[in-house]
């Protein structure tokens, strides 16, 4: 028999949490764990369709949340490789299928993709696949048709300290744990960020986001040092009115503060939206790193799009 008690219960299910009834066919690249999960939660609580691209179909077999609202066709789920251009197409058509229809286009997409953290005394703390961040953001770029569909949202998950000016402003004990710990992760997501700002049209400056040199490009890109030519890829700020990046500080899975609020939609944020990661910052729950992109998306878009923001408490 089907066991849909397994997981907690949702947060909030007996409030009302509709930011805005248009906005409701969501695809989520990377939510079958972590934060791009809780994004995806934080959608689904507040009725809007979501569509998972997933590797294995089987990710949510056990999970009685997800599986109800597969039951109550509410979610759809995809099987194939963010990496590879014809899932992440495919991916899109099944949401614009599931959803309100070609017409109506997809209104968010939520990207947060991220490798495997392991170590090996060979090499020390790796991830795999080395590159999971870059490649999928390739992917993405040069299979969606996000060009001829602007009023497709896009968010983008990337981390602090990801920049020497960002790396810089961590506190001692956190520098310290990400030199060891989140090296290889925070180069492959450099490596994305450079991605983004060219599709945004935003300035690379070697010195405060740190060049990235011939071979590390080789290794990094698909496509390596060609990969600005490389088809389907949106010219020089093609995506700036579109997308939005979010670059949280220590993900955490504590509570969702932004749920406590009395006003979700007018209120102000129980968490700080910087432009640069204050010295003081330390953590966040990725339910309010969810909260926040819910709330951005929805009815703070003109405030957030063609920008790079920190959240931290």
């Amino acid at each position: 028999m089907d066991n849909f008690e397994r997981n907690p219960p949702l947060r909030g299910v007996s409030e009302a949490k509709t930011y805005n009834s248009g906005l409701w066919n969501v695809l989520v690249i990377g939510g079958s764990r972590g934060t791009g999960y809780q994004i995806a939660l934080a959608y689904l609580e507040r009725a809007y369709t979501v569509t998972f691209l997933v590797r294995d179909k089987s990710t949510f077999d056990s999970d009685g949340t997800i599986r109800a609202f597969i039951a109550g066709g509410q979610v759809k789920v995809v099987e194939g490789d963010a990496l590879v251009e014809a899932d992440v197409r495919k991916a899109w058509d099944g949401a614009l299928k599931h959803g309100a229809g070609p017409t109506r286009g997809i209104d968010t997409v939520a990207f947060c993709l991220g490798g495997s953290i392991g170590y090996t005394w060979a090499t020390g703390v790796t991830l795999t696949p080395h590159n999971i961040v870059t490649r999928g953001l390739q992917a993405l770029f040069c299979s969606l048709p996000l060009q001829s569909s602007p009023n497709t949202k896009l968010t983008i998950v990337s981390s602090s300290g990801v920049f020497p000016e960002s790396f810089n402003n961590l506190p001692w004990a956190l520098r310290q744990a990400t030199s060891y710990g989140l090296l290889p992760a925070h180069r492959d997501k450099r490596s994305a960020e450079r991605l983004i700002a060219h599709v945004a049209g935003w300035t690379w400056d070697d010195a405060r986001f740190g060049p990235i040199p011939e071979e590390e490009e080789r290794e990094m890109y698909d496509g390596a040092r060609g990969w600005r030519e490389r088809e389907g890829m949106p010219a020089v700020g093609a995506l700036l009115e579109q997308l939005a990046v979010v670059r949280p500080l220590l993900l955490t899975d504590g509570d969702c503060m932004g749920d406590k609020t009395k006003d979700e939609l007018a209120g102000a944020e129980p968490y700080r939206v910087e432009t640069l990661n204050s010295t003081n910052a330390w953590s966040i729950s990725r339910k309010d790193v969810a909260h926040f992109i819910v709330k951005a998306t929805t009815s703070r878009w003109e405030q957030y799009k063609g920008s790079a923001v920190y959240l931290a408490y």
